[in-house]
């Protein structure tokens, strides 16, 4: 069945009487039309989701920059290091160089795992996938 555009309704006002929604001035139009094609052009455009899902993956896939922030990052790393002694200083070189190994590290298990999911015929990754390539990494078949 063909969509057909609704005209408009012809209202009254009270005020004046007449039966037409606008001024007679040809003002009105050109500031109606106006607003319609700015409300046109602001109008952001949908993106569906697996669209965003893959443009945030180019997005990253083209950065070099780290993924996890500095910050956090820090905050455990000396948490964790506190554990083992009481007061221990740390280098900034240090702590960007804990980073950059265990993103590099994350990185390539999460490739690894991501390939057991494929060899399963599914493309979700499940947890069962990063304990199998955990476990084909150490050796314990």
């Amino acid at each position: 069945m063909v969509r057909r555009k609704s005209s408009p309704r012809n209202r009254t006002y009270s005020s004046s009487g007449s039966t037409t929604p606008f001024d007679e001035s040809g003002s009105s139009q050109s500031t109606r039309r106006k607003s319609l094609q700015n409300r046109s052009r602001n109008t952001p455009k949908k993106v569906r989701k697996v669209q965003r899902v893959l443009l945030e993956i180019r997005k990253y896939q083209k950065s070099c920059n780290l993924l996890i922030q500095k910050t956090p990052f820090m905050r455990l790393v000396r948490e964790i290091g506190s554990y083992f002694m009481a007061d221990i200083r740390w280098q900034s070189v240090a702590l960007l160089a804990l980073q950059e190994a265990s993103e590099a590290y994350l990185v390539s298990l999460l490739s690894d795992s991501y390939l057991c999911t494929l060899h399963a015929k599914r493309v979700t990754l499940f947890p069962t996938d990063i304990r199998l390539a955990l476990r084909l990494r150490n050796g314990d078949i």
